[in-house]
């Protein structure tokens, strides 16, 4: 999601009057395009709030501002402004949607995109971000869908659109070639866009038919883009791992994902599941999960993960409980029933006398822990 940019000043409006509150504005904006002039951009724009008081834009733009420089207090106190002046302005409501969003009141954002919407229903960034929060905090895939395809039909190059369409193809209605059309029409516009060249190399990593090499070259670009990546570092481990059999490969990028952010809870589980899958290599794996859990608390893979290492360190009480943890957290997740069955199976394995009870899981069963980690 991102704030939605005011509406500008048009050229004639700021040449009527040079030192005038649409040619402050103007200014303002011409200044967004560079850093390090935040400061003389805010003084135009208080500028232009003092001299026209009464003009829903001038508090809306210097809203924006604060909203950018991460001053959301400031921020929601212009917006109200702005729409104590015009109940209906589509980038005041657009934007106090996208602040009551990052102080977590999901309702309270989405009742707002909704207005906003019924105010302006073509204001794509509206239409944008009320997608991404019914994806990502609601779970309303469908209605996300729509979202997106009404953005689309307006601004068919929308980037982050046809990301996040893309994902939402291939992690919940598993259409791999619709997510990877819509990841190719993303990287046409911007073959440097680093949510799509990730994105579309975990699908080539996870999609058994697919190329490795073209996957490699995506994780390589984003490299390259930004060396310090420790996201881009950890997936691309894991497609060494899994596809590639270079176990010596991805450890190295894992020591230096965990280098960058030792507290990532997904590379952590990474590092997990490969000294598993390495021989049963258990060295260290309690503090990594413990780790990982202390960075995602409400992750159930996690807790997946720290049931399947409890459970080899022989501590039965202390894996069902993980497990029951898990549940807990998403009951109707494939990979909780999957993580149940091994923990029953090595369980009777145990009291029958099988003495290679004491297994690690499967390549199959640590990859889908791994697809389920959040990040």
């Amino acid at each position: 999601q991102g704030a939605a940019r005011p509406d500008q000043a048009s050229p004639s409006q700021a040449a009527q009057n040079p030192d005038g509150a649409a040619a402050l504005m103007r200014r303002a904006a011409a200044l967004q395009e560079t850093s390090g002039f935040e400061t003389e951009e805010r003084a135009l724009l208080e500028r232009a709030v003092a001299l026209e008081p009464n003009n829903p834009g001038t508090h809306a733009a210097l809203a924006y501002l604060h909203q950018r420089a991460g001053r959301y207090a400031k921020a929601e106190q212009g917006y109200s402004s702005a729409l104590s002046l015009d109940h209906n302005h589509a980038v005041a409501l657009c934007n106090k949607a996208l602040l009551f969003e990052l102080r977590g009141d999901t309702q309270g954002a989405a009742d707002m995109y909704r207005k906003a919407l019924e105010v302006s229903p073509d204001h794509t960034p509206t239409l944008y971000n009320y997608g991404s929060l019914l994806q990502e905090a609601l779970g309303d895939m469908d209605g996300a869908a729509q979202m997106y395809s009404e953005v689309l039909a307006r601004e068919p190059n929308h980037v982050q659109c046809l990301c996040n369409y893309a994902v939402l193809e291939m992690d919940h209605r598993r259409d791999v070639p619709a997510a990877q059309a819509l990841f190719e029409r993303a990287l046409q516009v911007d073959p440097n866009d680093p949510t799509a060249l990730l994105n579309y190399a975990d699908l080539i990593r996870d999609t058994p038919e697919a190329d490795a090499s073209k996957a490699v070259e995506m994780y390589e670009s984003a490299l390259r883009l930004d060396p310090q990546d420790a996201q881009a570092m950890c997936s691309f481990a894991r497609l060494k791992c899994d596809k590639m059999g270079d176990r010596k490969g991805a450890a190295e990028l894992l020591r230096k994902s965990i280098a960058i952010n030792p507290a990532d809870h997904v590379t952590l589980c990474t590092c997990v599941a490969l000294g598993l899958l390495d021989g049963y290599e258990l060295r260290g794996a309690s503090a990594l999960v413990e780790r990982a859990q202390r960075s995602a608390p409400h992750d159930p893979a996690v807790h997946c993960f720290r049931a399947v290492v409890k459970h080899l360190h022989g501590k039965r009480d202390e894996a069902e409980t993980a497990w029951r943890l898990a549940e807990s957290l998403n009951p109707s997740s494939p990979m909780i029933s999957t993580v149940r069955n091994w923990l029953d199976t090595v369980a009777e394995s145990e009291q029958s006398g099988d003495k290679e009870a004491l297994q690690t899981p499967g390549r199959k069963i640590l990859q889908g822990m791994l697809t389920g980690l959040d990040r």
